[in-house]
């Protein structure tokens, strides 16, 4: 008898329509997006908002800290929460480009 690997299970067998992903009230996912750190340091955050083409910035930040609400197709499979806010500290380089550095 010759053993044969399974495929692997997913979570979803598709993903649900973009609609139900988008927020309807873009200032609401902003200020969603700020409670993942304290005023002091969200105020002067990038800010990130999920459109119909991905993330976009929302605000342009001066502190190195980027906020976001994440979907839940973005978490762990064993994640329960539908979304997430995160607070990002972003690594700038000399040529202006940045990664984030982690998240919290």
């Amino acid at each position: 008898m010759q053993a044969q690997a399974q495929a692997p299970k997913t979570p979803y067998a598709s993903m649900a329509p973009l609609d139900q992903y988008l927020m309807t009230d873009r200032n609401a996912e902003i200020d969603l997006a700020r409670s993942a750190a304290p005023s002091s340091i969200s105020r002067d955050a990038t800010i990130l908002a999920f459109g119909r083409h991905g993330y976009e910035t929302a605000i342009e930040g001066k502190n190195g800290f980027v906020c976001v609400v994440e979907r839940a197709w973005m978490s762990p499979s064993d994640h329960p929460e539908p979304i997430t806010v995160f607070l990002v500290p972003v690594e700038k380089w000399s040529d202006g480009t940045a990664a984030a550095t982690g998240a919290n």
